[in-house]
């Protein structure tokens, strides 16, 4: 394949990361003991990887190397060193590690003068050593854009697109940024063709992000293995996101009906770093077998929970599916973290100052469609029963729909299938 004329295409660009591995350097990572528990998932544990990517930042002399937690790794005494030809001094390397649970990865920044122009760089730990051309800076494919945020994997192409138009539709998301988790359904190539098709989109940019999801631990416990979403949270922000106008981090299960004005003007109208807001689940009647819920599109899940609805006009939040969020990276400082539910504070003089640069708004939700989900975790595509009883005709986003798509969401009778046609 021929990358460069991928690459060159006007409004989709594929950038591939340049990881290493723990392998080559004589080095595994061993999972802990909560991780053990959860035995069914263990192949999903990411035993391997020493950094996602190694790049440079754009700014002078500078290399980041981003990957996750250095706990857990065997045979231990991993120190690494970074060396270049050409440089006339030494690498100067501080180590940034993860500093709470919700965001597991850490980073090695290097600087010296001359760095930002070396196109190989050595990384030696003992006697082995790799070497790698970090990867260029890329800040200017988003600079100014509002990016609809997600990480992907195998979600059928019709899903994304979808999901895709509705912000663009909606809210004037004018970037998309995908991180593929090793799709094995359709290329990476074929996914950045398909947001190419959607209107008003001025710029698709998809990262294959082939490393373990992780196994998550115990329900009861945090996921400490939780690498794969978390670091591609925190690359994207550092390497692909930095002047972008705003962001808003949604899965493609996803979507944000709302009154009012877009949300990315809601936030860049203000002076927050982030808003996270919470969720509704929504779904379709009928649907018994994952092959119905294959075909499905998400404008045929207009049902929302009414205990949720009722939950949300009582202020009970805690009841509502987990929060997501919009931030804007400019306003985002040192002591934020991106998180998969949050943007997180995690210095001290951040969580002292929290109510200055973020909010949880509670006057608006995203919708959370149960069906549109390729059975990767649970099985819930199913329809809940009693269907009544559960669930009722949501106004907002049958209103969302039919304004910005041209969409409808009929109820189909007695759980039939019905035409995809707009």
């Amino acid at each position: 394949m021929d990358w460069s004329l991928f690459r060159r295409r006007a409004a989709i660009g594929l950038e591939l990361p340049t990881p290493v591995r723990l392998s080559d350097l004589g080095f595994a990572r061993e999972p802990s003991e909560r991780v053990l528990l959860s035995r069914d998932r263990l192949d999903q544990f990411d035993a391997d990887t020493l950094f996602f990517d190694v790049f440079r930042t754009g700014r002078r002399d500078e290399i980041v190397c981003i990957g996750p937690s250095l706990d857990g790794i065997a045979p231990a005494g991993l120190a690494l060193s970074f060396a270049a030809e050409g440089l006339a001094g030494p690498i100067a390397v501080r180590h940034e590690p993860p500093r709470m649970h919700q965001q597991p990865v850490g980073r090695f920044v290097l600087s010296a003068p001359g760095l930002d122009r070396v196109r190989r760089l050595r990384i030696t730990a003992g006697e082995r050593s790799v070497v790698v051309a970090p990867g260029a800076p890329r800040a200017d494919l988003l600079a100014g854009h509002r990016v609809l945020m997600t990480l992907s994997k195998d979600n059928p192409l019709h899903w994304i697109e979808e999901w895709a138009a509705f912000h663009v539709a909606r809210h004037r998301a004018s970037a998309v940024l995908v991180y593929d988790n090793g799709s094995g359904g359709y290329s990476p190539e074929a996914l950045a063709t398909t947001l190419a098709r959607v209107p008003g989109l001025r710029r698709a940019v998809v990262v294959p992000w082939p490393f373990p999801y992780g196994v998550g631990g115990r329900p009861e416990y945090p996921a400490l293995d939780n690498f794969c979403q978390t670091g591609m949270l925190d690359h994207a922000r550092r390497r692909f996101c930095t002047t972008a106008a705003s962001v808003l981090n949604l899965d493609v299960d996803e979507l944000l009906p709302r009154k009012g004005p877009s949300i990315f003007d809601r936030i860049e109208s203000g002076s927050l770093a982030a808003i996270h807001f919470r969720g509704l689940w929504v779904e379709r009647e009928g649907v018994r077998e994952h092959e119905q819920a294959l075909a499905l599109r998400h404008r045929d899940c207009g049902y929302v929970w009414r205990s949720q609805l009722a939950a949300a006009a009582a202020g009970a939040g805690h009841r509502l599916c987990r929060t997501k969020w919009i931030a804007v990276p400019s306003r985002c400082g040192a002591g934020a973290e991106w998180g998969v539910h949050e943007v997180y504070a995690a210095t001290e003089d951040a969580r002292s100052t929290q109510s200055d640069w973020r909010m949880t708004d509670e006057t608006f939700h995203y919708r959370h469609f149960r069906q549109i989900n390729a059975g990767w975790k649970i099985d819930r595509w199913r329809s809940s029963e009693p269907f009544d009883a559960i669930c009722v005709k949501d106004q907002q986003l049958a209103r969302d729909m039919t304004r910005w798509l041209g969409w409808r969401n009929d109820r189909p009778r007695h759980g039939g299938r019905r035409s995809n046609k707009t």
